[in-house]
């Protein structure tokens, strides 16, 4: 509910209309998303809200002298479009959605960099668990895989895309896949074929290009890609 931000987080932003905070390429804003034009203030305001509470809690770590022997993550479950394509929300393959943010302190520990790891929602637990000691306890029905010894610098083999999933019954919704450079995505259509989207992200980052017809070599080598993921996953999805 974006109306329910505590008031002096909505006041840092007076002054600030839609069009000064709908700032990305891929909104219209001549005739921009009803709900992001009317909830975008309070959407930020919730975001500042957020940074402020987190930083209490990495302070109250400080002040207790715990931050050393602390795993700290900030994440989410998905992201939101807020206008974006003229989209709302979450549940679909554009990067607003699905590029979640992964944020992890261990001081002493972890190396302070940005990471291009291709990380995945199921790699969480099994990473953590692996930085916490207890990779001989990961569930062997775990799908996700342990990337602690990357999280702590180490040299180790990373993978080379992500799995994409929007479920609508057992063979319905949308697979794809996300590579360091592509947003791949298979969509069934009613009359039996298949939509299909290829995004260019280091040429076109706000994805405003479906690539998928002028590049077919590439959507041939994702869709094998892909086809891995369905089998390593036992998805029933055609």
């Amino acid at each position: 509910p974006f109306d329910q931000v505590p008031k002096k987080y909505v006041d840092m932003y007076e002054g600030k209309s839609y069009r000064d905070l709908l700032n990305r390429p891929n909104v219209d804003l001549e005739a921009p998303h009803p709900q992001a034009k009317q909830h975008v203030k309070n959407y930020f305001a919730a975001v500042t809200g957020t940074d402020e509470q987190f930083g209490r809690i990495l302070d109250a770590l400080d002040e207790h002298g715990l931050s050393d022997n602390t795993i700290v993550v900030f994440t989410a479950d998905h992201g939101e479009m807020m206008g974006s394509h003229n989209r709302m929300h979450k549940s679909v393959v554009y990067e607003e959605s699905t590029g979640i943010p992964f944020i992890i302190r261990w001081p002493g520990r972890i190396p302070a960099r940005r990471d291009d790891l291709l990380l995945s929602p199921t790699d969480m637990m099994p990473s953590l668990l692996g930085l916490m000691g207890l990779s001989a306890r990961i569930p062997s029905g775990v799908e996700g895989r342990d990337y602690s010894a990357i999280m702590l610098g180490k040299t180790r083999e990373r993978p080379n895309s992500v799995l994409y999933i929007r479920c609508s019954g057992p063979r319905g919704g949308a697979r794809g896949v996300r590579t360091h450079r592509y947003t791949f995505a298979v969509t069934p259509k009613q009359d039996g074929g298949k939509a299909t989207l290829l995004f260019d992200n280091k040429n076109d980052p706000y994805q405003l290009r479906n690539v998928a017809e002028s590049k077919p070599e590439i959507v041939s080598e994702i869709t094998e890609e892909l086809q891995r993921w369905l089998e390593r996953t036992d998805d029933p999805w055609e």
